[in-house]
């Protein structure tokens, strides 16, 4: 069971950056340092590919707000409507727990991969009824805290 205390960050996708963090930081009263550009490789929909991504984590939290600005044709294109997109949290056992959501109705949705193709980084997972849950390795819990202390 993922515990509340294991929620790191809220994922927001945002069609700018430069406006979604100063609209986000004039509503909640954070600060985000300067975005990160990133390549990723996914597999989405049964398609890898690599994908050039720019987010923001915000300097305060956890939970963190994390900005990941829109790209089409991707999991982080931007709908209409709320653009909440996930919930991150770290994880112990991430195959344990894909397995136990799917047996719950989840879908899994997204990964992103390794230079070999297996799973690392985020794994995304989605329900009709509850938010998609981004699973993040729980080794690498400290590692990130470290990086973003460091900003």
């Amino acid at each position: 069971m993922i515990e509340y205390e294991g929620l790191f960050h809220i994922g927001i996708i945002v069609p700018d950056m430069s406006r979604g963090m100063a609209d986000i930081a004039r509503r909640f009263g954070c600060v985000f340092p300067d975005p990160r550009d990133a390549s990723v490789r996914v597999r989405y929909r049964g398609v890898e590919s690599q994908v050039a991504v720019k987010f923001n984590y915000s300097m305060q939290g956890p939970p963190f707000i994390e900005l990941i600005e829109a790209v089409p044709g991707t999991v982080w294109e931007a709908p209409s409507g709320s653009r909440i997109h996930h919930l991150g949290v770290f994880c112990n056992n991430i195959e344990d727990e894909i397995a136990k959501l799917e047996s719950e109705g989840f879908k899994y949705e997204a990964a992103s991969l390794g230079a070999d193709g297996s799973m690392q980084g985020a794994q995304y997972i989605n329900s009709e009824t509850l938010v998609r849950l981004e699973l993040i390795r729980g080794e690498t819990r400290d590692g990130f805290m470290k990086m973003l202390s460091s900003r």
